[in-house]
């Protein structure tokens, strides 16, 4: 094989997986976002009941 033909391979390996990690790293930060938007939706209601338990005991 020739040093071209080296060349072109290396070059299709490395964009090939330079893609793979930039569609990973992509999927993970949806996750994440599903995640913490789930989190918050949980926690807020929740924090907004204490706080109003919170004002009741003190009346």
């Amino acid at each position: 094989m020739s040093i071209r033909r080296y060349l072109i391979i290396l070059i299709t390996i490395t964009t090939t997986l330079l893609l793979a990690a930039g569609t990973a790293g992509l999927m993970m930060f949806q996750h994440n976002t599903r995640l913490v938007r789930n989190l918050t939706d949980d926690a807020i209601p929740g924090a907004l009941a204490a706080s109003d338990l919170g004002a009741q005991l003190k009346q």
